[in-house]
């Protein structure tokens, strides 16, 4: 027993621990799942508990958790399981419980806090609420629903429940990204990985979330010391010579007003060419130095870096990047002392016939990374689906979303959204309904996407492409190689792109099928 109180229990509160979450969880969702049982899980948060802290001291603090742990047991029936989840968080399983019945108990819960004392002091509390299978029938999902109930808990002015807010609607996107965590992770280990600077270089088909994975690195609190740069790319900016590099100028600019005084006169008559003070026209960058422009901005970011804080400039939509940009950020990465710096490109691989970066920057090695972003995996897209709806989904409906979309996130909302103004998905009045026959029509987004990546096909992929669609059975290169009268080294980068773009797979015996 003493063993058990040591690896289980909260030595403060006397409640179960993490430990204790971790080991038993599965085992309580199985033993629902057999027996046929619902169950809730609740999060309680103590509102404002740093202002107790910090005014009290965290003696006090500690007297407020003890006495509320046992508020929340005298609270709870004797079979529910009470557990410090971190902090000031508690989660309280209800074994037996749905969620219409779990809201009256939270919300009573809640109501008698407020006429308790705990260590002298009045205290007010916010709640979440997942229910099992209602909402979800796996332990993830439950615990990203119950932490995004009392999100909104806490949102719409704490000392309530948080009511779900996709009941009846669907949330697309989702608030949280999903199924990169080993990419986020790798991202940030390698732009912590050195203080030099880095070029990291996320490669993806339209819609797989390339964007959406950098914005989400770019808030990692592990990153709050870097200052960040953003810049959009277009086709019309394109043709606007060095166009990000200006950006970048005229932000470190109104970062740190005094910094461009720290350059010597000569180079900093280049940086005015792209970025001219206030009242005066812009310059010729007809006449301008390369070199000395080239040596100014790689000044100017060694100085940022080292007097300001180091910096992360994340150029998105980076295929129609201008080569100049390029040829200036290649100059930079090629000198041993540029600044504490990375810069992150995304671009579509539909669009990335001639990869610019990669020429301009594969001669780099430790300093040089590509992550290609893939579609989700049908588990992901499963949690994703949890997250859309709020409650479970049947495994038809993400079977067939997945043989649809291929796993690209904004395939499938395009497709959630298209079956829920059909009526094909429904809301009830109390959960999401699905048919399992859909009278389906694809979305004109979906035609056009499609039509866009056919277009930025070659005429030899093409043919390959029609070839394989007219045959409509697995195919080999030995026998697209006597189709097209192609040879082995021209198709199999034919192959490659076709599979990049998700026109064709490949089967484990290595032959390709549309």
């Amino acid at each position: 027993m003493a063993s058990f109180k040591r690896v289980y229990i909260d030595s403060l509160t006397g409640a179960y621990n993490r430990a204790f979450l971790d080991e038993k969880i599965a085992e309580i969702l199985q033993n629902a799942r057999d027996e046929g049982k619902v169950l809730s899980v609740v999060m309680f948060d103590i509102d404002y508990f740093k202002r107790i802290n910090d005014l009290y001291g965290h003696a006090v603090g500690d007297q407020v958790l003890r006495e509320f742990a046992q508020f929340l047991k005298n609270s709870l029936r004797a079979g529910d399981i009470l557990i410090r989840y971190g902090g000031d968080e508690f989660l309280a399983i209800l074994s037996n419980v749905g969620y219409s019945d779990a809201l009256k108990i939270v919300e009573r819960i809640l109501e008698n806090c407020k006429k308790q004392e705990f260590a002298k002091l009045r205290i007010t509390v916010s709640a979440g609420i997942s229910s099992f299978p209602k909402h979800a029938d796996n332990w993830e999902s439950l615990f990203e629903l119950v932490d995004k109930s009392l999100y909104f808990a806490k949102r719409n002015g704490r000392d309530r429940v948080g009511v779900l807010q996709n009941v009846g609607r669907v949330i697309i996107p989702t608030y949280d990204i999903v199924g990169r965590i080993n990419e986020i992770e790798k991202i940030i280990n390698f732009v912590e990985s050195s203080k030099k600077a880095k070029v990291l270089h996320i490669i993806g088909e339209i819609g797989v979330g390339k964007t959406r994975l950098v914005k989400e690195v770019l808030n990692h609190p592990q990153l709050k010391s870097y200052d960040k740069f953003e810049s959009l790319l277009s086709p019309s900016t394109k043709s606007i010579v060095f166009y990000p590099v200006r950006q970048l100028v005229k932000y470190l600019a109104q970062k740190n007003d005094s910094i461009l005084k720290e350059l010597p006169p000569s180079l900093l008559s280049e940086i005015y060419k792209l970025n001219p003070p206030e009242n005066s026209e812009l310059g010729e960058l007809f006449y301008v130095d390369k070199f000395k422009l080239f040596e100014a901005l790689k000044e100017l970011l060694k100085v940022y870096t080292q007097k300001v804080s180091p910096l992360i400039i994340f150029i998105d939509d980076a295929h129609w990047i201008d080569e100049f940009s390029l040829e200036l950020l290649s100059y930079i990465f090629r000198s041993e002392d540029a600044g504490n710096f990375a810069v992150i490109f995304a671009s579509r691989i539909e669009e990335t016939k001639e990869d610019l970066i990669k020429k301009f920057f594969g001669l780099l090695r430790r300093d040089f990374m590509e992550i290609r972003l893939m579609p989700l995996g049908k588990e992901e897209l499963k949690q994703l689906t949890v997250m859309v709806f709020g409650q479970n989904v049947p495994d038809f409906f993400v079977d067939f979303l997945f043989f649809k979309s291929g796993g690209n996130p904004y395939i499938a909302y395009e497709l959630i959204e298209s079956l829920t103004k059909s009526g094909d998905v429904y809301w009830n009045g109390e959960s999401w309904e699905f048919k399992k026959d859909f009278d389906f029509d694809v979305p004109s987004t979906l035609l056009a996407l499609t039509e866009m990546k056919i277009a930025s096909l070659g005429a030899k992929e093409l043919n390959v492409l029609e070839y394989m669609a007219v045959f409509g059975k697995p195919v080999d290169l030995d026998l697209l190689s006597d189709l097209t009268s192609l040879r082995y080294e021209e198709l199999i980068p034919i192959m490659d792109r076709l599979e990049n773009l998700g026109f064709i797979s490949r089967d484990f015996a290595g032959s390709y099928y549309v």
